[in-house]
């Protein structure tokens, strides 16, 4: 049928007053024209030109009159824009390819969405914007996709991962209470749908993501059970259950003590450790930090040959204690180096007793001015050993405080730490400040003039499937019964 005779049929029946069936002809001849141009993207993407082709729809797709046929297209463009950005092939520039694509992808799904929000398609619309956003990194975009997702009524089996989407979202903005509440929610999915294969797995996925959280906010007994209910599932789990069930510990790294206060230590275990072994070490805080640069590094300090201050095994408590507290007879002034060891692993700590108290000014221009007292009569402390540590530069220098207890290291070039020490009373601190680069040139050339210078979602598999057989069935089919032979004005 002629086109001209084709819109004369719809033409004669609006003058009827027939304006459905008038309708339902100029819909016909709208899909047939926009099926025949599709043919242009088909051909296009037959020699590879994907980005070329994917822009073309969006112009016919946006043009077009709003039918199922249509809407189908649009969003078979959409996830097959967002699977060119997963995997760009041979191309120029990749990195650019996929932005292109990715762009194209959530443009066409939010359009789909807002255009036709009731569409019995919408719910996969959603999850497959949310993937994208999810792929592309964008966690506070998933995280509303799915949130707004999962105030409909209609999305039955999807639910389940929109709740997925939001607890990924939440765990990688270490949101850590929101992402262990939606990681429960989805673990419980399943028995709302018992029997589904799809929704057991996304269960299984949000009992792992519950295990994660847990384990990172230390509770390492609930973090071992839940990797233990699906290690079979995911290595990541199986790996992670090894992990917890070997004797593990973990201290802080400083702890200090004043005047005649007891001197107790935090101490958290994983893992099945029946007993604690403890090695005190007497040590010079100034020189351990000089050698080590820094208080992490604490394990790679050498005793071996060296007799330690004490020695002793303390027992854990009950089987799986996951905290307890150490009472560590340490009553005379100093620095200790603590190391305990549960079952294989080591954990060091220093722990000071002292009666020093400081306050330090860390300003970024002036440099560093430190006050030292006596924490119980809060007299200055005069004549005490001060020990700065420039890690711009990896040098050190030795101050001593004056009658006021004061001492100044003005000629900074990075951030700062000191120790300070009077009568075996240790003083500490260890600054963050970073210098702005004039400061640093003006500080560098003070320095150098100095002569003493110091040295894919399963759930979408259905819609994927259906959308790629439209999607090649619309765009390399010649059409039937109808001709199009029209120019665009």
């Amino acid at each position: 049928v002629p086109f001209a005779a084709t819109a004369s049929v719809a033409a004669a029946y609006r003058t009827l007053g027939e304006h459905e069936r008038s309708r339902q002809v100029f819909l016909a001849l709208a899909e047939a024209g926009f099926l025949e141009e599709a043919q242009v993207v088909g051909a296009l993407e037959q020699v590879d030109r994907t980005l070329e082709a994917a822009q073309i729809m969006v112009r016919l797709w946006r043009e077009a009159p709003d039918t199922e046929l249509v809407r189908q297209t649009a969003f078979a463009l959409a996830q097959r824009a967002a699977g060119h950005a997963r995997a760009p092939g041979k191309v120029a520039d990749p990195v650019a390819f996929a932005a292109a694509m990715r762009a194209i992808a959530i443009d066409t799904l939010e359009r789909r969405v807002i255009e036709t929000p009731r569409a019995g398609d919408t719910g996969e619309v959603l999850l497959t914007l949310a993937d994208v956003h999810r792929e592309n990194l964008d966690h506070a975009a998933t995280e509303a996709v799915a949130a707004a997702a999962l105030l409909r009524s209609d999305l039955g089996r999807l639910a389940p991962a929109f709740e997925f989407q939001r607890a990924v979202a939440a765990l990688a903005q270490r949101r850590l209470d929101d992402a262990l509440a939606t990681a429960r929610r989805l673990a419980a999915a399943r028995s709302q749908f018992p029997g589904d294969a799809a929704i057991d797995r996304l269960a299984a996925q949000g009992r792992h993501i519950e295990a994660q959280v847990l384990q990172v906010k230390g509770d390492y007994e609930a973090a071992r059970l839940a990797y233990s209910d699906v290690k079979g599932r995911f290595d990541d789990a199986a790996r992670e259950l090894e992990f917890l069930e070997r004797a593990g510990i973990e201290v802080p790294e400083l702890t200090t003590v004043r005047g005649a206060e007891p001197m107790r230590i935090a101490v958290k275990l994983r893992g099945k450790a029946k007993a604690i072994d403890l090695q005190v070490h007497r040590v010079d805080l100034r020189l351990l930090y000089l050698k080590q640069r820094g208080l992490d590094r604490l394990r790679d300090v050498r005793l071996a040959g060296l007799a330690p201050f004490q020695s002793r095994s303390i027992p854990v408590p009950a089987a799986g204690a996951q905290a307890l507290t150490l009472d560590l007879d340490l009553a005379e002034p100093g620095a200790y180096l603590l190391s305990l060891r549960a079952g294989e692993q080591q954990a060091r700590s220093i722990v000071i007793r002292s009666d020093l108290a400081l306050d330090v000014r860390d300003d970024a221009t002036a440099g560093v001015r430190l006050h030292l007292w006596r924490a119980d009569s809060k007299a200055p402390v005069e004549g005490a050993t001060v020990t700065f540590f420039d890690a711009a530069v990896d040098r050190f220098v030795t101050r001593r405080t004056d009658l006021r207890g004061v001492a100044e290291f003005a000629d900074a070039l990075g951030p700062v730490a000191l120790v300070a020490e009077k009568d075996g009373h240790y003083a500490f601190f260890e600054g963050t400040t970073t210098r702005a680069k004039d400061v640093k040139m003006k500080n560098a050339e003070e320095l150098e003039k100095r002569a003493d210078k110091d040295a894919p979602n399963e759930l979408l598999q259905d819609a994927q499937l259906r959308n790629d057989a439209n999607w090649r069935l619309n765009t390399n089919r010649r059409q039937m019964g109808v001709e199009v032979q029209r120019a665009k004005q």
